[in-house]
């Protein structure tokens, strides 16, 4: 019997693709970047710096006039090479650790999903 990987096993929410804008680091927004899309436990985020995985991040994500902040993990990053990268984007996966329930109505707004009660 063949082996499924995590991935497989461990159904993963539905993205919504959406093109926002955020600020992003370490420590403090210091990066910009387009969100390309997000769901309610993270988003990829494609921007010129990726950082490494497991680098815990601050974003700030900017929807029309509102900021959504949020934390999150690397979990993966693929940096391109100069010769690449003014063609396609450098991004990132991020994981969000406890996103407020203003980011979740937002991600239920964008998917066209009302609040299950």
């Amino acid at each position: 019997m063949k082996r499924r990987t995590l991935a497989e096993r461990v159904p993963r929410p539905t993205r919504v693709p959406r093109r926002l804008m955020a600020r992003f680091g370490a420590c403090s927004g210091t990066g910009r970047g387009v969100v390309e899309n997000l769901s309610p436990t993270g988003m990829c985020l494609n921007c010129k710096r990726v950082f490494t995985p497991g680098t815990v991040l601050t974003i700030d994500l900017l929807v029309d006039r509102s900021t959504y902040p949020l934390v999150g993990v690397v979990r993966w990053a693929r940096q391109l090479p100069g010769t690449v990268a003014h063609v396609l984007p450098s991004s990132m996966g991020i994981l969000l650790e406890s996103p407020s329930e203003a980011y979740l109505a937002l991600v239920r707004r964008f998917s066209g999903k009302s609040r299950k009660t």
